[in-house]
């Protein structure tokens, strides 16, 4: 199935931190903006579809741009045009936003402390949403069981993944892998310690499977190197775990991408201290000057005795895939419909004057 390149105006830094995989819905949430990601402030947005959140988060990013802080976006996973959460850091600070609501609910641990609940359901006029409670209760109905469909062709299309693994396994050249990946991370300078940032890059959703090209911008600024490589058949994945297990072994820092399905396989690596970007790509040759990595040798040549097997198997998969990314198209339409009734309740010029006012209190410059 076709990816689509979700493209990234004026070089934006952003993330997916949740995906629709064959567990069902994966939030890593709590890694991004948890104890350990080093935001000592995090405001929680609450309220219902529709509502304005993902406008809070965007205008907080613009605001904290303005005035100069890093600015990191994270997408929602299901419709990419909207924002799940922001991370700023500058002038000694480390703040997050995040939508708080299902399916990435968050509620505070230490309220005041650490975490700040921003309500946006102030801005609604609630007797015009509970006289359509019925009709919201039938479409989140709707919603849900088109979720729960598409789970269930992702959960197969893991299956299959799985299998393919299985058959692939007997014929890979793991030391020659091994080697590989060492070779790859030859020049770079042993760290203090093994430390993986979850950044993920790719996603299916309701307009189908989606990438970010994140890590190539974040390389080209620093005039690091991209490397490119096709999943051939599961071998590029095998790759970045030999990958992880060196920089494991050498101590180093890098951003690590899981793919949105298959929550075991890696699909891409950064390391920002050199600048490395080790991508594996969607099938399209990369432009020069970046390098591509050909993995057929390292498979035995008895390897051709199971590819028929396997390319059916693949074959099957992209059909599930399709499947659930139908489901998910059409659980978008119920939530579409659902963001207008709540729209159609809320007093937007109130919402809009609170977050103005709220981002200047907080930021110097408009």
């Amino acid at each position: 199935m076709k990816r689509t390149l979700l493209y990234s105006p004026s070089g934006e830094i952003r993330f997916f931190a949740s995906a629709n995989s064959q567990n069902g819905f994966r939030n890593d949430f709590p890694l991004c903006f948890g104890d350990n990601s080093g935001i000592s402030v995090l405001y929680i947005l609450k309220g219902g579809p529709g509502t304005g959140k993902s406008h809070f988060l965007r205008t907080v990013g613009r605001y904290a741009q303005a005035d100069g802080y890093e600015t990191v976006y994270y997408l929602c996973s299901s419709d990419p045009s909207s924002l799940d959460g922001v991370i700023i850091t500058g002038q000694g600070k480390r703040m997050g936003f995040l939508d708080g609501t299902t399916p990435h609910a968050w509620e505070p641990e230490l309220p005041g402390a650490r975490e700040e609940i921003i309500n946006l359901g102030a801005f609604w006029d609630g007797e015009k949403l509970r006289k359509r409670q019925q009709e919201i209760r039938q479409l989140d109905h709707a919603k849900n069981a088109c979720y729960e469909e598409a789970y269930h062709y992702l959960h197969a299309c893991g299956d299959i993944g799985v299998a393919v693994e299985n058959q692939c396994a007997p014929f890979i050249r793991n030391e020659r892998l091994l080697s590989l990946a060492k070779r790859l991370l030859k020049e770079e300078k042993p760290g203090k310690g093994y430390q993986e940032t979850p950044a993920y890059l790719a996603c299916v959703g309701m307009a189908g499977c989606g990438y970010l090209d994140t890590y190539e911008i974040l390389s080209k600024a620093v005039g690091g190197e991209i490397i490119y490589m096709d999943e051939c058949y599961g071998l590029a994945y095998e790759l970045t775990s030999s990958l992880r297990a060196v920089s494991k072994q050498k101590g180093l820092s890098c951003l690590v991408s899981y793919h949105p399905i298959y929550t075991r396989r890696i699909n891409g690596l950064y390391y920002p201290d050199s600048g490395l970007c080790i991508i594996v790509g969607n099938g399209e040759p990369p432009a020069r000057p970046h390098r591509y990595l050909s993995l057929n040798r390292y498979f035995e040549t008895d390897f051709r005795t199971v590819r028929f097997k396997i390319r059916h198997s693949l074959k099957l998969s992209e059909g599930l895939l399709e499947c659930a990314c139908q489901s998910l198209a059409k659980a978008g339409e119920y939530h579409f419909e659902l963001e207008k009734i709540y729209a159609e309740a809320m007093d937007f010029k109130a919402k809009n004057d609170y977050e103005t006012a709220f981002c200047k209190q907080m930021f110097m410059k408009a």
